[in-house]
């Protein structure tokens, strides 16, 4: 039984009731016929977001499976004209290099992001026998191409908007809260601070909030997903943010990959500039112990955010080494 109340959400009992979902759907798609829509809850972030993978049957022998992105109040319009932009610049310059969701519905009755499911496996859900070397080859490719597009509509996001934006509930409340992680959370901010001046760093598209889950590992390619924290900044920010998620997942055995990430990424882009990178690897570890610490007082989660706030200052001081 998927969850279907969440009071910020309202439309979430719809998007989850399979029967209304194929009269919406099939509006939506233009599908004829008698429409069976079998929902699939695939994340939800409750009083933010929900996401749902939908497979549609019934029209003919087709097997149709779409995404739908639930948001609160009116911002899937917004979401929905940011991946459009970002969809087309690609369909555009990348074909071939890279695969994008493609945007094929925003339902205003729902809040509601409709979009296409992307090719290949989630590099989340690669094991130890995968091939991670491959994969990421295909990811610092895809990354590349990403980087390399050109769309109009995306506003410039400094460091400190990242701090703002992902760093919840802030360095300052966190202090306030576990002031014996003072000096380490201090640390941690001075590591994430530019060492020149920001608005000289060259800047172009950024998927803004990648991961392992973000990353989808086909054939002959790759996707990136979830994008609606998509924005002009550094490559430096996309590059850090996987590194750190990679180190999560894989510990020790990342450090072969990020060697080989960085490696083909300078290949597909021989004049892209990758200053700061140290900087933004400090912000994701900075990231994941606010979120950490934000869950609780447990004693696991305030040994990991000590963790992450001591690999930020280490980020920091590997900047400033000679």
């Amino acid at each position: 039984m998927l969850m279907s109340t969440d009071h910020k959400l309202p439309a979430l009992a719809r998007a989850t009731d399979g029967r209304a979902m194929g009269v919406t759907l099939s509006a939506a798609l233009g599908l004829k016929g008698t429409v069976h829509v079998r929902p699939e809850m695939l994340k939800h972030a409750p009083g933010k977001r929900a996401v749902l993978a939908y497979t549609l049957s019934g029209h003919g022998d087709q097997h149709l499976r779409i995404v739908g992105k639930l948001y609160r109040d009116d911002r899937g319009a917004r979401a929905f004209e940011l991946l459009w932009a970002v969809w087309q610049a690609a369909r555009s310059t990348a074909r071939g290099r890279l695969e994008l969701p493609e945007p094929i519905a925003y339902l205003p009755e729902l809040g509601m992001v409709v979009q296409g499911a992307v090719a290949g496996r989630p590099l989340a859900h690669f094991g130890p026998a995968d091939d991670w070397h491959g994969a990421i080859r295909q990811v610092a490719e895809a990354l590349a191409a990403f980087h390399d597009l050109d769309v109009r509509e995306l506003a410039p996001r400094p460091l400190a908007d990242h701090v703002r934006r992902t760093c919840h509930p802030g360095p300052q409340v966190l202090t306030n809260w576990y002031p014996e992680l003072a000096v380490l959370i201090q640390r941690a901010l001075e590591s994430v601070q530019p060492g020149d001046d920001p608005a000289r760093a060259p800047r172009g598209a950024a998927h803004g909030d990648l991961g392992v889950s973000q990353v989808f590992v086909g054939r002959v390619g790759s996707a990136f997903v979830d994008l609606d924290s998509t924005c002009l900044a550094p490559p430096a920010l996309d590059l850090g943010r996987l590194i750190v998620s990679l180190r999560s997942r894989l510990g020790t055995r990342a450090c072969r990959l990020e060697v080989e990430l960085l490696e083909r990424y300078r290949a597909a882009r021989p004049g892209a500039s990758l200053t700061g990178i140290e900087r933004y690897v400090a912000l994701a570890y900075l990231r994941r112990a606010c979120a950490t610490l934000r869950r609780g007082p447990r004693l696991a989660d305030f040994a990991a955010a000590r963790a992450a706030l001591a690999a930020a200052a280490a980020s920091g001081r590997r900047r400033q080494a000679p």
